[in-house]
């Protein structure tokens, strides 16, 4: 599977998810966890059995430990808990598209693209070996 088509997942996966599903605040956090818990299982589960088998993977998709399902439960919580310290009045479509300006100029006009997509990881930093799925998590956040 190319790198377009599993984008093109992801993309559309986030993009269903902002439109069926904009978190109530009175909704208990405990129900955005049941929601998220899932993933996050299957997240840490392929990461077992990937490294258990030795199978090969890409790390410079989403990094040495890091993959789609904790990128989704990962998205479910911060967007819950983003939410819930926004409030009712706030225009989620422009805060989108500002987190999406600001996200992709410290991407283009700083070091953080660059260092993104170097081969370069610091084996004593967890963040530096799975900075791929870090570093795109404000551009797949912001899908209300």
């Amino acid at each position: 599977m190319s790198n377009l088509q599993m984008d093109l997942g992801v993309g559309s996966f986030v993009y269903s998810q902002g439109i069926v599903s904009v978190n109530s605040p009175d909704k208990p956090f405990s129900a955005t966890l049941k929601r998220a818990g899932p993933m996050l299982v299957l997240g840490l589960a392929r990461l077992l059995m990937v490294k258990g088998t030795d199978y090969p993977e890409h790390v410079t998709e989403y990094g040495v430990h890091w993959n789609f399902f904790l990128t989704m439960s990962v998205l479910l919580l911060c967007t819950d808990l983003l939410q819930r310290l926004g409030t009712q009045r706030l225009n989620w479509t422009l805060v989108g598209l500002l987190a999406s300006l600001l996200h992709q100029m410290a991407l283009s006009f700083s070091s953080l693209g660059s260092w993104t997509i170097s081969h370069k990881r610091d084996a004593m930093s967890w963040i530096s070996m799975n900075k791929e799925g870090i570093v795109s998590l404000p551009g797949t956040q912001w899908h209300h």
